[in-house]
Formats: C-alpha cells, structure tokens, sequence
C-alpha cells in the first residue's frame, strides 16, 4: 500500500493537476493507496461549512476540480464532514484522507481527536482493521506538557543536529530523516510526563479517589469470600463514601472547566463545550451561527434550525419588487384543493414543454407524440405516449 502525505498551496489549480497525473502513474503499479492531504480545496462531499458559499470561490473551484479527481480514479473519501481547521472565525474542513481498496484489510474509521497540538489544524486519526480491546495504556499526558520547556530543549538539539549535517561531506535523504525522527522523540520524552489510562478513565478521578476505590474492591471481595453482616456493613460505608467523593469530584471538575470559557477563544470554547455536553466527535449536528441586530448569535432549537433554513432555501424575497415572502404553505393547500375538487384539470393534463423533457432526460433533441383515446367514460380518458430519443 502507498501512503502519501501532500499539500497544496491556496489556490494552486495547476497542484492538482500534477496530483491527477501523479495517482495516475501510482494506480498503474499499485492497487491501493492512501493519501491524506492538506488539500485547501472546499466541497460539500468532506467539508459541511461550505453549503451555501458562492461558487466563484477559489477554494470551491479547487473542491470541484479535486471532486473530478476522486471520481476518475474511484477514490474514497473517509471525512465525515467534521472541521479539521479552526483559526479565529474560520472553521473549514481543508484536510482530505483519500484512499482505494484498502477496506480489504478490514473496517476503516475516522475521527477527529481533542488533542491541542499548538495548530489551528486538528489531529486526525485513521484506524485500519479490527482494534484490539486494550485494558491500560500509558499516553502522553498533553494538557500537562510543558511547551516552553519543549521549544528550548528541541532548540538545542537540531541546533547540533544541523552542525553534525554540516560538518558531513555527503548527507543522506533517508539518515537525515531518521536522525531528525529520533531527536524528536528523544525531546518529547524528555519533557512528557505519561499516565495510565484505560477506555473508562475520568479526568476527576485523583489518586486520593483512586486509593479509597482499590480499598473499596479489597472488601468486595471480603464480602464475596465471607457475606456476613459485619464485611457486608463495612463494604457498604466504603462504597456510600466513595460516591460521594466522586460525586463531589466531577462537580468540582465540571464547574471549574466552565469557569475557564470565559477566557478561552472560540476554538478553544466550542472543543470544552462539547467535552462538557457529553458531545461525540463524529456528531454532524452543528448549531447555526446568524447576525440578530448586529449580533452574533447561536441557534441549537431544531424548530429554530429549521425556520431559518426554510427562509434561507424556501421563502426568497420577490424578484418583482414584492419585496416580501410567498406564503408556501397556503399555495400548497390551494393547489391540493385545487387538484382533489377536480376543477383544475389544466394543472395536471397540461402538456410537457420541450424544456421539461431537456431538464429530465437531459437531451438535446426529444420529439413527443401523444394519442388520446376516449370513449370509455364521458369524464375520463386515457394518453399513450411514445417518446424517441435521436
């Protein structure tokens, strides 16, 4: 399998063309691939921000031209419509992971995490095959480390790392990287500090909870071993002590995590938001953002949701000079009484225009022939219709 990493500057059409032949030379050797790519390319199939954007923009023509590029060479597309770049007031998905055939390893998934890695993109993760269930793992503890710490100690040593490059007659591609990969590493583990997880961890557990819960299981098994009145009293006090200290726990946690919304940045705001509400990560349902008297506001109300979508696609202002809103609704109630009385028989035995048949068959010539026979009842009648397609 290829993996590829690629970037392509804002607006560079003439990138994507290269990328065109590129998968195209790849594909003649290969049979699967995955590529995953700073794109800066906007299309409703990867990024659900941009419904609704003038298609004059660069960033949706480079999204039309990339789509064209996906359908040649059958690719597949693994966003899920989630924002992989958020800077200030812009929130766009320009990151892609494109692949083929490699769902033949098993099931691919991905996801967008909530880890801050001092960029405006977010870390992407692609799973590929079967996960295996993991009791505990030890990770990186990373809203504990320590950045400023990081940048002197990485300072340090690419600074001796560029001098040992220099000092070489003939450096290679592939050294040069490995060096670079494992003095990388060697800085981040001498900054991190880890911590054992496991997939049921809370982040109000400390260890003092931690202490009273093993001692809490101790006289479970006591209990189990020997139920008698005097194991089975203690384990129950031990028990009602921990809820209660985990209880105490996750509201002291969970109020001091909103007290800190108040001076963190909207990235920042909306990520401890859906941390706070239980959110998913895949969850598609976005709020909606409006401008009320010079505002910024927020609408979350499915009924509110739909309101102003009905008012952005459905009730458009009058090209007349009405200057106000057709009421839906009451045409449609009007045509169906219409339709159901039997009076407006115009409105469905109408003939079909030319135009009619362009925009459904999409050709450019049609030719309608159409024979009536009546006779079976005063009221009635039947149509054939022979369509020929030149």
């Amino acid at each position: 399998m290829v993996v590829g990493s690629i970037y392509i500057v804002p607006g560079d059409m003439s990138a994507l063309d290269l990328l065109d032949v590129v998968i195209s030379k790849i594909l003649q050797s290969h049979r699967r691939i995955l590529l995953a790519m700073d794109a800066n390319s906007r299309n409703s199939l990867w990024d659900d921000m941009c419904i609704g954007i003038p298609h004059s923009r660069k960033s949706l023509q480079m999204g039309f031209r990339l789509e064209e590029i996906i359908m040649k060479h059958g690719l597949q597309i693994h966003n899920d419509g989630s924002a992989t770049f958020r800077s200030g007031n812009n929130i766009t998905a320009p990151d892609v992971t494109l692949s083929k055939d490699i769902s033949d390893y098993g099931i691919v998934s991905w996801c967008v995490t909530d880890d801050d890695l001092r960029s405006p993109h977010e870390c992407l993760v692609i799973s590929i095959g079967d996960r295996v269930p993991v009791a505990r793992m030890t990770v990186i503890d990373w809203p504990k480390f320590d950045w400023d710490k990081y940048t002197q100690v990485t300072k340090e040593c690419l600074t001796s790392m560029h001098g040992k490059w220099l000092l070489q007659n003939e450096c290679k591609l592939e050294d040069m990287v490995s060096d670079l990969c494992t003095g990388i590493r060697e800085c981040v583990d001498k900054v991190a500090s880890t911590r054992t997880i496991t997939r049921f961890s809370k982040p109000w557990i400390s260890r003092d909870i931690a202490e009273e819960l093993n001692a809490m299981r101790k006289l479970k098994r006591k209990c189990r071993y020997r139920r008698s009145q005097a194991n089975v009293r203690e384990f129950n006090k031990a028990r009602d002590k921990v809820v209660s200290l985990i209880n105490k726990a996750e509201q002291e946690w969970w109020l001091n995590e909103c007290e800190k919304l108040a001076t963190m940045n909207e990235r920042q705001k909306w990520k401890a938001i859906n941390k706070l509400t239980n959110q998913q990560v895949s969850n598609k349902v976005q709020p909606i953002r409006k401008m009320d008297k010079g505002k910024i506001c927020y609408m979350f109300d499915d009924k509110d949701i739909m309101f102003e979508m009905e008012n952005h696609h459905i009730r458009k202002t009058s090209l007349n000079g009405g200057g106000g809103y057709s009421d839906i609704t009451q045409d449609t109630k009007d045509l169906e009484e219409a339709a159901r009385d039997g009076s407006a028989n115009e409105l469905m035995n109408g003939s079909i225009s030319d135009t009619e048949i362009e925009l459904g068959f999409n050709m450019a010539h049609v030719y309608l022939f159409s024979v009536s026979t009546a006779g079976l009842r005063p009221s009635s009648y039947c149509t054939e219709i022979f369509v020929f397609f030149f």
